[in-house]
């Protein structure tokens, strides 16, 4: 899949027709331009953007935090479904007023 965008060199937004998907992985973005193939190999984690509105504040979120941050709160959301039982909002990540504090 060809990148769209860089939000910092381990992640990028690629996008196959009319979804976009943001790719997280150690070194994802790292010397890589808009356009080019990303490095399948490297992903570790994929966010998918399902509504315009959505995607413009995860994106701007994600190049504005550690992407590390997004990735434990990623694996917390997961915890918490694990062990509560319950189905939680796959918008809880980027939906609080205060994301990932």
């Amino acid at each position: 899949m060809k990148i769209k965008k860089i939000l910092n060199n381990n992640a990028v937004l690629v996008g196959k027709r009319e979804h976009d998907y943001i790719w997280i992985g150690s070194g994802l973005g790292f010397q890589k331009k808009p356009g080019q193939p990303a490095d399948e190999s490297k992903v570790e984690k994929i966010f998918i953007l399902q509504q315009k509105k959505n995607s413009e504040r995860m994106l701007s979120l994600l190049e504005s935090i550690p992407i590390e941050y997004a990735s434990l709160a990623d694996d917390i959301i997961a915890l918490a479904k694990d062990q509560l039982k319950v189905e939680l909002s796959e918008t809880i990540l980027y939906f609080s007023d205060r994301p990932f504090v």
